[in-house]
């Protein structure tokens, strides 16, 4: 290091002599624009017997500080401030986390519904085509109804798989969910109901994997 130093190019005849803890230092100004891997133009190389060390942030009346205020150049180099982390994208972040995990409980929930509505739906439609043939329109405007709640029902579960998978939640652990919250939609139907519910479960089940592989 002694040797670089040596080939720079002093600035000024400016010379400070320190003394810490009994032992001497020479303080001179440094010319570094043409040094390979230099800080800045120009740096302050405080120097004793056997040592070399550098302080880059110099101001220009450097030679009229104290002693105190020299060292602490140098000391700020070996020992600089940390960085300042910046609590807004914490805070920003750890927002944008709960609200994933809201809309995903959300999706949970709105799943949910939209089975036991689609089931309830379904035997209602079931019922009335049984009694009556002749309600042909309001068969009609149930049937369409059955199909809207279905759509709803098949948003709800891709965006619950999307959700899941953003979350960084494993296939197989995603498709248990899935069949959890389906099944927690159709429980407490009675057995004779138990084929539409494992058609509903079927759908749903297909739609969530096709959603989460999709992501």
């Amino acid at each position: 290091m002694r040797h670089s130093v040596a080939m720079e190019s002093w600035l000024g005849d400016k010379t400070r002599e320190l003394v810490r803890d009994g032992v001497s230092w020479k303080v001179r100004e440094t010319d570094t624009s043409h040094s390979p891997g230099s800080r800045g133009d120009r740096c302050l190389i405080f120097d004793a017997e056997g040592i070399v060390r550098r302080a880059w942030d110099v101001p220009s009346d450097w030679s009229d500080l104290g002693d105190n205020e020299l060292w602490a150049l140098l000391d700020r180099e070996a020992h600089p401030a940390p960085a300042v982390r910046d609590r807004r994208s914490e805070h920003a972040s750890s927002r944008d986390g709960q609200q994933r995990r809201d809309a995903a409980a959300a999706a949970v929930a709105t799943a949910t519904v939209a089975a036991a509505h689609a089931r309830s739906l379904l035997i209602e439609i079931r019922l009335m085509l049984e009694a009556n043939q002749a309600l042909r329109a309001e068969q009609q405007a149930m049937l369409d109804e059955a199909r809207r709640v279905r759509q709803n029902m098949q948003m709800s579960i891709q965006a619950y798989a999307e959700g899941l998978r953003r979350e960084g939640v494993s296939p197989e652990r995603a498709l248990v969910l899935l069949k959890e919250a389906m099944r927690a939609g159709l429980r407490g139907q009675d057995e004779s109901e138990e084929h539409l519910g494992d058609g509903v479960v079927a759908d749903g089940i297909a739609w969530g994997i096709a959603a989460y592989y999709a992501a």
